[in-house]
């Protein structure tokens, strides 16, 4: 990849966190170059570092080791440039999954149609149509094969 192609650049980063137990290494030298307008996806198991590498990305943490480059600037803090999404919104407060993906769909679904007989006049904001049939001999709507 050139210099002028390379947006996102991600040199021997490598990330450890202080747990109970000692040093735990969530990044390993990793290396990646990003081109302005590449899409690019993070596969991987959970925990194997890709909300982490993501956070560095954004400027969200500071890596223990190694450089991240956008535009050729080292990022140092989160940037208009750069965003993330976070994974762990995702559910609302206090909800288990069952209730939030009722809730969620409830409140994405229409409210209910009135229902209403045959004898009574059509709405008024529909379309002159639709309480006609069209007939098949319309060339307008049904054009010849």
């Amino acid at each position: 990849m050139s210099d002028a192609s390379k947006y996102i650049e991600i040199q021997g980063v490598e990330q450890t966190f202080k747990t109970k137990k000692g040093n735990f290494p969530a990044l390993r030298d990793i290396n990646l170059t990003v081109a302005k307008g590449e899409f690019v996806t993070l596969i991987g198991h959970s925990g194997c570092g890709k909300s982490t590498l993501l956070n560095l990305i954004a400027g969200l943490t500071v890596p223990t080791n190694g450089v991240l480059l956008c535009a050729d600037k080292e990022i140092a803090g989160p940037g208009p440039e750069r965003a993330v999404v976070f994974q762990n919104h995702s559910l609302l407060p206090g909800s288990p999954v069952s209730r939030t993906s009722t809730s969620l769909s409830n409140a994405c679904s229409r409210p209910p149609r009135p229902r209403r007989n045959s004898r009574s006049a059509p709405t008024p904001h529909w379309p002159w149509w639709a309480s006609h049939p069209p007939r098949r001999n319309d060339p307008a709507r049904f054009p010849a094969a």
